[in-house]
């Protein structure tokens, strides 16, 4: 059986890691307190990636779609996903309003 990785964040001591310049920099703002430094944006991975979750609430938010698009009623969903109505109506009214090109501004009516 694979062991999972497990993800920790850890604490570092910027005396020992910053250059004395920069760190008496840092202090003049945050002088004593935590701070968190995320990675660069290129080496970010986007949310739910990782672990599959993305994909899974794709997936999921799919069928709740066909499912409404075969005349299964909001309600009906939220009940068997354990998800509010208003969730279920958002997903289902999101695609549409992906899906539907956006007027050109000069054919909008005044």
């Amino acid at each position: 059986m694979q062991k999972k990785k497990e993800w920790k964040m850890a604490y570092l001591n910027a005396r020992q890691v910053l250059p004395p310049e920069l760190l008496a920099q840092i202090q003049q703002y945050l002088d004593g307190q935590l701070i968190y430094i995320p990675k660069k944006s290129a080496r970010r991975k986007p949310w739910g990636s990782r672990n599959g979750s993305r994909t899974l609430l794709q997936q999921r938010n799919q069928s709740i779609r066909q499912a409404h698009r075969r005349g299964q009623s909001l309600a009906c969903l939220a009940d068997q996903l354990h998800l509010s109505e208003d969730a279920i109506r958002k997903i289902i009214y999101a695609d549409k309003a992906r899906s539907q090109p956006s007027e050109p501004a000069d054919k909008a009516q005044p």
